[in-house]
Parts: C-alpha cells; structure tokens; sequence
C-alpha cells in the first residue's frame, strides 16, 4: 500500500484538496513547468558548449597564436609557414607545436563516385590531433608522416559525419573520394568537438594539400596551436613568443614589425563569440524561473488565505493549527513536484526548437539532449524557487492576527488575496518584464538596423555561384585566365541572364578574404607601416554592371585593364580618405600586390563603400582587373530580373558550366540576398529568445496583475455595492478598480526601467547602432507592459461595474 505521508505531510488530503481547486492546481503546475522546461533545455546546452571539456587531454594546457595590426584595426593576422618553423625551433616554454589554417573550415567539394559532396574541411598540420590527444573513434587520426608532400592523401572525418552519411558503417575506412583531381582516403573517424577549424567534418593535412605555400612568404595562413609545459603560464609563453617573433627574420620586415602576438586559450577561442549569447540565454531562463517564483508565492498567498479562518478556529479551540498548515505545505510540495516532472518533457520539446538555432560553429558533436546535470541543475533552481514561493505565505501566516479571520468568517480569504505583500510580487514581476522587454527591445533594435544596412551594392536578383574544380591545381596563370573567360560567357549565355562577373572572394568572409596594403608611391617605411589592410578584390571588370556599384569619380574597370597595360586599381570612399585625405585620389600610383616590386598601380576611379566583405563594418576595398594579377576569381555572380528568376536559372547554368568546363560544377548556387541574412544569424538568435522570454514574463505579470485586481473586486465587493447604493456610476466603479491596478503598474514600471538602465550596459556588446540608453526602445516597453496592464485590470473593473448593488450588500 502506498505510504501518502512523508515527514508528517499529508499528500492524499492534499491531492483530495487540490481536485476541488483545478484553476489553482493548473496554474501553479504550468507555471513552474514552463520555467523548468526553459532553465532545462537553456542549461542542456549551456553545459554541452561551456561545461563539458572539449575532447582534448589537458585542454587547459592548449593555446592558439596569432597577431593582432592595432594600427590598421586588423585583429587576426597569420603566420606564414616559414616564420612557423623559424619561431618553433626557439620555443623553450612548450610541450609540442601545431599548426591550423586561420581562414577555419573550407567548403570543399570533394567526388564519391559520380556524386559531388560539399564538406567543411579543416586544413591542419599533421602534429595537430596527436598535440591535442584527439582519439580516434575508428581507424587512426592524422599522423605527422601524412604531412609531407608526396606523402598518400589521406582524410579523417567526424562522428557525425559518419553515423550521417555512412550510417556508422566501420567499412567506411579505406573508402576513396576525389579533391582537386587528388585522391583521397578514410583513415578515421574521430569527435568533431575539439572546434579546430570550428565546423569542421573533414580534416586533411596542410602539405599534400597545399605544397605552394609552404615555403613562401606570400601566404600568412597559420595559426600557431601549441601545449605549453606543465607550469608555464599564458602570459609567459606570450612574452617568449613575442621575443622569439622579433628574432626571426620574416617577422621583422615592415609589414609586420607593428604587429603584436595574441595567445587564447583553446577552449575561449571555441566557444568565445558565442559565450555572449549563450550567457545571455541562462540570464534569461533564470529571470524565467523567478517570476516563475514570484507567481507562485502569489497564488499560493491567496491559496493560504483560504485556510486562515480553519486555522484561526483550531487556535481558539486548542486543537492543532499545524495540520491545516501541514496540509499547505503539502500543496505546494504536490505543485512542485508535478511541475518539475512536466519541465523534463517541456524542456526537451524547447530543446528541439532550440537546437536548430544554434551557430553551427559551436563545438557540439551530435545532438544536444537533457544530460543528468543539467536536469539537476534546473530541478535544484525550481525547487528554490518553490521554497521561495512557499516563504510569502509561511512568513505572512506567521504574523497573521487570527482574531480577524475569526470575525470575518469566509472574508478573510479574499483579504488575504490582496496582502500586501502579494502587491508587491506583482509590481516586481511587472519591474521584471519591463526590464527584459526593453532587453528584447534593444536586441530587435539592433537586428533592425542590421537588416536596414545599405550594403552599398544589388543584392535583389544577383545569384552566387560557387564552382568546384575536380581536377589537380593548375598554377598556370594564363590558362586559367582563359578558363574564367569561358565561364563566363557560357553563364552569359543563359536566357534571362542579364551580367556576369567573378570575384575572388565569397560575399561577408571577413578574415577570409584577400588583404593587402596598397602604399602610396614615395611614402616612407614608418607611414607605410601604419595604414590599414584593403580587402583586395581581384574581379571580372563586368562586376559594377553585375553588383550596381555606384562611382563617384573617375571610371571602373575595363576589358582594356589586361595584361601588357597599365594596371589599374579602383578604390572605394573609406580607402581614398586614408590614403589622400582631402585629395583626389584619381591618377594617384601605389604599389600593387604583385611579386614585382617595381610595378606600380594607377587609381583611375573611386565607388562608394560597400561591405561585400563584412557587412556590420566597411573596410577599405580596392578592385584589380583579373587579367591584371595573379589571382585567379573563382566565385561567380549572376545579375537576372528578381531572386525567383534566378533561382528557377541554376539548373540551366549547372549545364552551361559543365558544358564549357567538364571538369568544372556548381557547387552551391544562392541568392546574394540570402547570404545577406547569415551574418544576422546571430543576432536574430538573441533577440528572438530574448523577445520570447520577455513574451512569457509578460503574460505571467498579465496573469498576476489579473488575479490581484480580481482578488480586489470580490474584496470590495461590499464597499462597492455601498457606492454603487450611492448613486455611484459604472464609471467611476470602473475608475475605482482600474486606478488600483495602474499603481501597481507604475510602481513595476519604474523600478524596471532603472533595472533596464543598469542591465542595457551589459547588452553593449550585442548592440549595433544603437545605444542602451536607447529612449524609443524604452518608450515602446513602457507602452506595451501598460497596455498589457491595462487589459488585465480591464476585466475585473468591468465585472465591478456590472454587480448588482443589492447582491453586493447581501455579500457579507
């Protein structure tokens, strides 16, 4: 037989008691449940990203090296590969050294049969996994002696790659597939969560991949990974490498004598951008659980108010008062427990919503699910919340005058549901849902003005077309010109194409794309040193027609601007201020990016700013005709009437491609407007979860302000037959009820917005354009929680108005 006492606390005459009150059961009940299911599904990947340890041995002791240019604003500068080997041989405070390509994950395309796959395919050196301690799942990792030119090309894949595309199959070791005419071989299979190159499903070693750069000074490609000695400190190991960088020859050139060294810790450098909006999460499910709380203690001050009078009774009579509190608190126990077993359920069907969401570049190998930690974690957080809750009744019983209830027979009840201290629950959760609304609210602010960005260049109906070559790299300059040349006019040819251009960069790579500093002729070194990196496009001259780049003086590139000719360089607004402030800039020389260091670049035009790099900053850009230099486009954009119709043109142009190039594919195709949208992903994840945060707390504060107004009709029902007696009209009955909801709403109100001033600063670095003091977001919050108020006090004030007056005085 089921034992239903448990320290003294009766659970059948709870249970039985809570049948007779179903509205006060289910609110209580999905109150917590709803904030247990958010604490649990936030707190799954809080732990997965923040908590759980990479899968490295001693993650502690890994750091990643780079530079930082403060003079140009560039805050990740590479190695080059020699400097690399030069600085390694130096290093006494490490245990091991490693490199990673810094541009992160490449979209390859690599061939499986007659199938063409685009994989996020991590460029490491042969040291990285075995410096890491990866272990493999299947098979073996990547060995220094798969680092070697010439050496066999093999790969290592992820688990989830694995278990997604082969279905766990262990015969996936020694399965074959073509990169770049090469072919390659499944060696292993390991955990993708160690995040170098964050994303990354595939890894391939540097060497065989990329022989041409490995002893050029020409390619800034690496970041330093190493395992500092057991003791050393990062500060430490940062002062030798800075002291090694300045010993070593091709790091002491002009280029790079201003640069200084960066040191981050691996697992910062991982989960680092996302720490922001993960933090912002947990702050946001743990608001959730304390108006949760502050719900609770509500109801269950109205819940405990019911049982004053029985209370009152037994203490006159000398019976034992502790049974009717004994059997409260086993209520609340009851709600507590049934609601925290919902939030399990709850919080894996948010999880499911949630995942989805999350940057794909987050160390999270599988899916994310309710660990016992974090279920632990959000059952302790719910059952303080429910002690919290329990102690607003417990502490007003406590101080209760029993006399009263005694003489105010059934009254005392509804007296109780306006204690004052449920008063002041309600206008701490209206201060809440002010100060997370106006949260959400700057957050939208910002997404708004990221959307209302001008980008400076079309975006409407220019298709983004990304071609893989399957055959090995081709480093003839001229022959790869020409092939450019043919793509082009077979995509031109298309029906309903109307421009086609080629750059050398995806649109919004950041880092990723080509830099380089153009100096003026006849500047001195010290100067030189000074001025910021151009992103440098190397582009098809068809591509002001293609992107609509607007000129402000002189002209773009031509088909003139080939090889035998001048070279020509068009520069945009932010370039030609830094280089010649207060000048024209037209028919000033600089020096190209070219290996001669003789040849020099005439500007002969200037376009407005664009950020078809990084769309939140412009940075200064300059536009080389591709016959011009050596850099070879391999992106293509394709100007048509609208997005559909290009969409509906990618089949058509897959066989023009292929047509004009067998070797040649498409590789992925997409409107340049829906790339617009990723670098608003982030952003749009938090104001979306906090938006919906602050939805939920305002319907609970909607709900608190509701009962307490309702709690104040029946209280007053009486006083307002009286008046009602009087002569007083509906109205001013109306008026009566509304004026006592609105106060606790502007007492709420105030307190939340200087809760909102002091909370906007933390909000800084997820702004953009717009300041946390920002008067219009507040205005808007402040407009919004009054409305909701409002409507909630509505009801209740037109209830007051409508009671019969002699029903009223009949009340007591």
């Amino acid at each position: 037989m089921i034992r239903w006492r448990l320290a003294g606390l009766d659970f059948r005459g709870a249970a039985r008691t809570l049948r007779r009150s179903p509205g006060f059961f289910l609110a209580g009940v999905l109150t917590l449940a709803l904030a247990a299911g958010a604490l649990n599904a936030i707190l799954a990947v809080v732990s997965k990203v923040l908590l759980e340890p990479l899968p490295v041995r001693d993650q502690h002791e890994i750091v990643v090296a780079w530079k930082r240019d403060a003079a140009s604003g560039f805050a990740h500068w590479p190695f080059t590969y020699p400097a690399i080997r030069a600085i390694e041989s130096q290093l006494t405070t490490v245990a091991g050294t490693a490199t990673v390509d810094y541009n992160g994950a490449y979209s390859l395309s690599i061939v499986e049969g007659d199938q063409g796959i685009v994989l996020t395919t991590g460029i490491i050196s042969g040291s990285l996994m075995p410096l890491l301690g990866v272990e493999p799942i299947l098979g073996r990792t990547i060995h220094p002696d798969d680092d070697v030119v010439g050496a066999p090309r093999v790969a290592v894949i992820s688990e989830t790659f694995w278990k997604t595309r082969y279905g766990g199959d262990p015969g996936v070791l020694g399965k074959r597939f073509g990169l770049y005419g090469e072919r390659y071989e499944i060696v292993g299979v390991v955990r993708g969560g160690f995040g170098l190159p964050a994303g990354t499903v595939m890894w391939i070693a540097q060497k065989p991949f990329q022989p041409f750069v490995i002893d050029s000074e020409q390619y800034p490609l690496a970041d330093l990974v190493v395992r500092l000695k057991p003791g050393v400190a990062i500060e430490q190991f940062r002062a030798e490498l800075e002291s090694v960088r300045t010993r070593t020859t091709s790091e002491t050139v002009d280029a790079y004598r201003r640069h200084a060294v960066v040191v981050t810790p691996l697992h910062d450098l991982v989960v680092g951008e996302a720490r922001p909006t993960l933090l912002l999460l947990t702050a946001g499910a743990a608001l959730l659980v304390i108006v949760a709380a502050v719900n609770l203690g509500g109801l269950f001050l109205v819940r405990s108010g019911r049982f004053l009078h029985e209370i009152a009774i037994r203490s006159a009579i000398g019976g034992g008062a502790l049974r009717s509190v004994g059997t409260l608190i086993a209520e609340f126990a009851v709600i507590v427990i049934v609601g925290i077993g919902l939030g399990v359920p709850v919080g894996w069907a948010l999880l499911q919503l949630l995942a989805p969401m999350l940057p794909p570049e987050l160390p999270i190998e599988g899916r994310v699910s309710l660990g016992p930690m974090p279920v632990l974690l959000a059952t302790a957080a719910c059952i303080l919340a429910g002690l919290l809750a329990s102690a607003a009744p417990a502490i007003a019983l406590a101080r209760a005058d029993l006399l009263g209830p005694l003489r105010a027979g059934s009254r005392a009840a509804t007296g109780w549901a306006m204690h004052p201290m449920r008063r002041v629950m309600v206008a701490a959760q209206l201060a809440v849902a002010v100060a997370i609304m106006a949260a959400a609210g700057l957050l939208l602010r910002t997404l708004e003005r990221m959307h209302s960005i001008d980008a400076g260049f079309r975006s409407e109906g220019v298709l983004f077309v990304d071609l893989a070559d399957s055959r090995q790299y081709d480093s003839t300059v001229a022959r790869r010109r020409d092939e450019v040349d043919r793509i082009t006019t077979a995509l031109g040819a298309v029906p309903g194409v109307l421009a086609v251009s080629a750059v050398l960069s995806p649109p919004f790579v950041g880092n990723g794309g080509f830099y380089t500093k153009l100096v003026p002729d006849g500047m001195d070194a010290a100067d030189a040193a000074k001025l910021p990196y151009a992103n440098t496009e190397v582009v098809v001259p068809t591509l002001a027609t293609t992107l609509g780049l607007r000129l402000i003086r002189g002209r773009f590139l031509e088909a003139a601007d080939r090889e035998g000719a001048p070279i020509a360089v068009v520069i945009n607004e932010t370039l030609a201020r830094t280089l010649w402030p207060g000048e024209d800039p037209l028919g000033k020389v600089v020096r190209p990016p070219t290996p001669d260091a003789t040849e020099r670049a005439t500007v002969v035009g200037v376009v407005r700013d664009t950020r078809y790099n990084e769309l939140l900053h412009p940075a200064p850009m300059a536009y080389f005709a591709y016959r011009q230099l050596d850099w070879i486009p391999a992106n293509y954009l394709i100007q048509t009437g609208s997005d559909r119709e290009a969409v509906a043109l990618v089949s058509q142009l897959r066989t023009a491609v292929q047509q004009a190039m067998p070797a040649m594919a498409v590789r992925r195709a997409m409107p340049l407007s829906q790339l617009l949208g990723q670098p608003l992903a982030r952003p749009r994840l938090a104001a979306v979860l906090v938006t919906g945060f602050a939805l939920v707390v305002l319907a609970l504060s909607a709900i608190g302000v509701y009962s307490v107004m309702a709690a104040f009709v029946v209280q007053r029902t009486r006083e307002i037959g009286v008046r009602m007696a009087l002569g007083a009209t509906d109205r001013r009955v109306r008026r009566l009820v509304f004026q006592q909801g609105m106060t606790l709403a502007v007492a709420g109100l105030v307190v939340g917005l200087l809760i909102a001033a002091l909370a906007g600063r933390l909000l800084r670095g997820l702004l953009y354009e717009v300041t946390p003091a920002d008067t219009l977001t507040y205005a808007a919050a402040t407009v919004l929680v009054l409305g909701v108020a409002s409507l909630a006090i509505i009801v209740p004030a037109v209830r007051a108005s409508r009671l019969d007056p002699v029903t009223a005085l009949k009340s007591d």
